[in-house]
């Protein structure tokens, strides 16, 4: 036993001034394999310097929840939260807190760190911890990382919590208001709120005013296609005045989808009419010598063909743009049609059957652009009507 006495490690002397002197001149190694025993110190001052220096997070934990000592826990607490902090590249590596946190299922020292952890790389793989929501919306308000913030507010759901994000974001974080508030209203949609439902409205409505004044009809058509069924498909019915002007709003882009088609198609017309009085031009001129006996009528017969072909094809085009009563026609296509007749006339011999033809299809064509005009003014006037609704409740206040 006397053996034994003298061979005691002097962290285990009598004197805790030693020991605690001790403490301080031990390996890492030495520490961490004596650190169970020294953490049963009866000295506090003894245990806190080995905390100080200590690498388990198990032990640590354990020490900051039950030493009776405030003093040691905090110790304890503060060193746990010193290593889970640490880049991976120290003593424990990024799985290894992961899976320490995990197991811990201590909500609090993970929020903490959800919050304080200098590295973005260890506070996105907290999120997949599961923190409670007030955590979240903390991490999608504050956090200096804007993909940390955007994967805090994508796993928020509470409503109030959305709101108060909104409220956070609005003036320094557009990118998270915008999202938020776009998640909170999804949300209310789904639950078939009504205010939701006529605010998303009031956006399909200036959504279809944009597409109905743009250019490109084949990417517009779809796009309205798209807005026309979320219209639809929304849980309560529209206003009354909000669904005419959706109406309006979806006739205007529909006509501009058909006035793109048909002057495309006119000016495939036009082409094939200019090309086509050309072959008769020249057909003409080898008509100048007389025909062989053998085939006199034959030939004339073939001739009077080509001359009349150019000419049909504009009748042609003027009537199915006649039928068409929904075409969205526009007064440069009567303009064009007339040209092209023009030029048709002076290259071929046109019959008075097909004289009277084309002018009859001129005039279904007139009556049908003074019909569209007349509608034209009438949605102007709606929209003039909307505006001046939108004046007066802004000056309303």
């Amino acid at each position: 036993m006397l053996k034994d006495l003298f061979n005691k490690p002097k962290w285990q002397h009598r004197d805790p001034s030693v020991r605690r002197e001790v403490i301080g001149e031990l390996s890492d190694q030495e520490l961490q394999q004596a650190l169970p025993e020294v953490l049963k110190d009866p000295d506090a001052e003894v245990r806190v310097a080995a905390l100080k220096r200590a690498l388990s997070l198990q032990e640590l934990q354990r020490v900051a929840a039950e030493d009776p000592e405030e003093g040691v826990r905090q110790t304890a607490g503060q060193r746990l939260r010193e290593l889970l902090r640490q880049p991976s590249q120290d003593s424990h590596s990024l799985q290894e807190r992961i899976e320490f946190l995990r197991n811990s299922q201590d909500q609090s020292l993970l929020e903490d760190l959800l919050h304080t952890a200098p590295h973005a790389d260890l506070r996105r793989a907290l999120l997949n911890l599961s923190p409670r929501e007030k955590a979240l919306a903390d991490v999608a308000v504050d956090d200096t990382d804007a993909e940390m913030r955007r994967l805090a507010l994508k796993k928020l759901e509470d409503e109030s919590l959305l709101e108060r994000v909104m409220r956070d974001t609005r003036r320094h974080d557009k990118r998270i208001y915008r999202e938020a508030r776009a998640k909170l209203q999804q949300k209310r949609l789904e639950q078939g709120d009504p205010r939701a439902v006529r605010r998303r409205r009031q956006e399909l409505c200036s959504e279809a005013e944009k597409l109905a004044w743009t250019v490109d009809a084949d990417r517009d058509a779809k796009s309205l296609d798209e807005i026309v069924e979320e219209w639809k498909n929304l849980p309560v019915a529209p206003e009354e005045e909000m669904q005419r002007r959706f109406d309006a709003i979806c006739h205007r882009g529909l006509n501009k989808g058909k006035e793109a088609s048909a002057a495309e198609e006119e000016d495939r017309d036009k082409a094939g009419t200019s090309a086509t009085a050309q072959a008769a031009a020249q057909e003409e001129s080898k008509d100048a010598t007389p025909p062989r006996e053998s085939g006199d009528a034959d030939s004339q017969q073939a001739a009077a063909a080509r001359k009349s072909a150019s000419a049909q094809g504009l009748i042609e085009r003027a009537e199915r743009l006649a039928r068409d009563k929904k075409s969205g026609l526009q007064q440069r296509l009567l303009s064009r049609l007339r040209e092209s007749w023009k030029e048709a006339g002076r290259q071929q011999e046109i019959s008075e059957e097909d004289r009277q033809r084309f002018s009859q299809a001129l005039e279904q064509l007139e009556e049908l652009l003074r019909e569209q005009s007349k509608r034209n003014q009438e949605i102007l006037e709606e929209i003039r009507g909307h505006l001046g609704e939108v004046e007066r409740h802004l000056a309303q206040g």
